[in-house]
């Protein structure tokens, strides 16, 4: 009786044990899945933030292309009036030789060739001085523009760094969470 009792007493305990084993490896199972969808939606939102940074990425170079050619547009515009003062300048050492040689050559017309010749002097003095401030204020709105621009490009260069290092860490951690 005694054994028949120890063997029914060790089969319950047995029995119990198994059971507390099942619930352990269920819980876990459990936890597991839990672990799993809290990863799966955490990759999810990762994923949704590196195309957010990629998209980011793309508006940041459009922006820097868009400043590229601005920058290249006051370029040209810059040599255009620097083109412009030379031309004028040629012109205008050109009529003041005109002048005086037709001073010597004709004195008798010297009176009209003269008013003719320093209106146009004038004219070409008063055209080069406008050109000249022109250039100057070109110039000043190309170094003003050169300045905002190297400001903004290492801005976006930060920001494009920023977004390298941030997508190597969110790829790295979408790696990490892909082989877990």
């Amino acid at each position: 009786m005694f054994l028949h009792c120890g063997l029914a007493q060790f089969e319950s305990s047995s029995a119990e044990h198994a059971q507390i084993e099942a619930n352990r490896t269920n819980a876990k199972l459990i936890q597991t899945q839990e672990e799993k969808l809290h990863l799966e939606r955490s990759l999810e939102t990762s994923q949704r933030r590196v195309q957010s940074l990629e998209e980011e990425n793309e508006e940041l170079l459009a922006k820097l292309n868009k400043t590229d050619q601005l920058n290249s547009q006051l370029s040209l515009q810059v040599e255009e009036k620097v083109r412009e003062i030379s031309s004028l300048s040629r012109q205008l050492d050109t009529a003041i030789q005109d002048g005086k040689r037709a001073a010597e050559a004709q004195q008798t017309r010297l009176a009209n060739r003269e008013r003719s010749s320093q209106a146009r002097v004038m004219e070409l003095e008063a055209q080069l001085a406008r050109n000249r401030a022109e250039l100057s204020q070109v110039r000043r709105a190309k170094e003003e523009a050169d300045r905002k621009f190297n400001v903004r490009l290492q801005d976006l260069r930060d920001r494009l760094e920023q977004s390298h290092v941030t997508n190597r860490s969110m790829q790295s951690y979408i790696g990490f969470l892909k082989t877990s």
